[in-house]
């Protein structure tokens, strides 16, 4: 009896490439050499590499960097101060502790702006808010201001320098034209015979220096 589960012919099978391999594949369009993940005829290609814009939807803004440490230094002579005034029985972390200190540091300024918004952004009870929150904030204010004023300072110093004119460059002292062309011929030979005499003078010192220092070599020689 012939085989049931034989196999039967059906003709030749031609699969794609993208049929027989899972995943797309990584191609190159040939107009403007770009990579693709997917065949250029592929309208859900996508590019090699592409970077993924990230949302602002849910990120936190923060104070910038560079003006957290001037702060946190600010905040601890503060807390200096209130440990002091309240006596050695209250550690330091019952008035502000470090975790704290950098929360506010790090935080954006209009987040921290009122002594109620600090005392629900550190968790703190109305009892701590009313005997410290608004002493923090005149300190975060007045910090934020004289930065302020620093940058504005600064950007106008930036501006002026940039709209001013160059300074005029000082002019070399060099020999008159006159004097090139054949002029006043005799100051120069002034000029040189000087300088010569000048050699001169450099010269017999440096001989008898040199003479000097021959004869009591000799000297020296002769006592020993």
């Amino acid at each position: 009896m012939p085989r049931t589960n034989a196999a039967r012919s059906v003709g030749p099978l031609t699969l794609g490439i993208d049929e027989l391999v899972k995943g797309k594949l990584l191609y190159v369009d040939p107009a403007t050499e770009v990579a693709y993940y997917g065949n250029v005829d592929d309208p859900n290609r996508v590019l090699l590499n592409e970077k993924k814009k990230r949302s602002a939807v849910g990120r936190v803004k923060k104070r910038l960097v560079v003006d957290r440490d001037p702060l946190a230094s600010r905040l601890v002579q503060w807390r200096r101060k209130a440990c002091k005034r309240r006596g050695p029985a209250h550690h330091h972390d019952f008035i502000l502790s470090n975790k704290s200190l950098t929360l506010i540091t790090n935080a954006h300024p209009p987040s921290i702006s009122t002594a109620t918004k600090l005392a629900s952004f550190l968790s703190e009870t109305p009892a701590w808010s009313s005997e410290f929150a608004q002493e923090i904030i005149d300190v975060i204010v007045k910090y934020d201001a004289e930065l302020k004023e620093l940058r504005k300072n600064e950007g106008g110093k930036k501006k002026k320098a940039t709209t001013e004119p160059p300074s005029k460059r000082q002019k070399r002292s060099t020999v008159p034209e006159e004097v090139e062309m054949g002029e006043n011929n005799e100051d120069v030979m002034e000029i040189d015979e000087d300088d010569d005499r000048a050699m001169e003078v450099d010269n017999e010192a440096t001989a008898f220096t040199h003479d000097s220092t021959q004869k009591h070599s000799n000297i020296v020689n002769m006592t020993t």
